[in-house]
């Protein structure tokens, strides 16, 4: 695991190079390292299913669209690459935002929001990722309530063996109202395959049963 999290600001620097390049207004774009994308971004076409460890019961997610942006932030401090993903599952429709959140000269942070919009009884808005990780309980910035808690080399869920994950959990605060302020309990993340563990803290736990990443 420790060669793992060196592995990040390595790659980190070695992504870094090509992704700030100069406009003609002296300001830079900020476009997303090809690290991050593998977990986080993935074509039209592309689909996974899911099977609940309880009940059996599964549901599929589809990438229904995926659109890259050249957008400014919010200060117009810099111009980043964001790119928009709708995905399709039976009971809820989700949006993931993927862009750079933060550009600095020494350090820049890249983020993964997560959006299902129709559950209606928990903020709709979650920040599941952030990039680059330099050690395990790093908290995703910007919302809070997400940590880094394992980088492991190997993952095996269904018999099927995954490599270079990432496990995110988010703490157990509450809302006003009783119920917990995140929907979801925890998360886990492998290059080029995407989410294949999503723990909610209803209690259900689903797990990746086949997939299809559209290339």
């Amino acid at each position: 695991m420790k060669n793992l999290l060196l592995l990040f600001p390595i790659l980190l620097l070695l992504t870094f190079s090509s992704c700030f390049k100069p406009n003609e207004d002296g300001r830079e774009t900020a476009y997303l390292p090809e690290d991050f994308k593998s977990y986080t971004v993935f074509n039209e076409g592309t689909w996974w299913v899911y099977e609940e460890v309880f009940s059996g019961e599964r549901d599929s997610s589809f990438v229904f669209s995926s659109i890259t942006e050249i957008n400014t932030d919010d200060k117009r401090a810099f111009i980043r690459e964001e790119i928009d993903q709708l995905l399709l599952r039976r009971k809820d429709t989700i949006y993931c935002v993927t862009f750079p959140f933060t550009h600095q000269s020494e350090r820049n942070i890249y983020i993964y929001i997560y959006i299902e919009k129709n559950i209606s009884e928990f903020p709709s808005s979650m920040n599941l990722l952030s990039y680059p990780i330099d050690s395990i309980d790093q908290q995703v910035p910007f919302q809070g309530g997400a940590f880094v808690t394992a980088i492991e080399e190997e993952t095996i869920i269904k018999n099927q063996t995954y490599y270079n994950t990432i496990h995110v959990s988010f703490d157990g605060a509450v809302a006003e109202n009783g119920n917990p302020l995140w929907r979801i309990r925890s998360c886990t993340f492998a290059p080029n395959v995407g989410m294949i563990r999503i723990q909610y803290y209803d209690g259900t736990i689903w797990e990746l049963v086949d997939y299809h990443i559209e290339r």
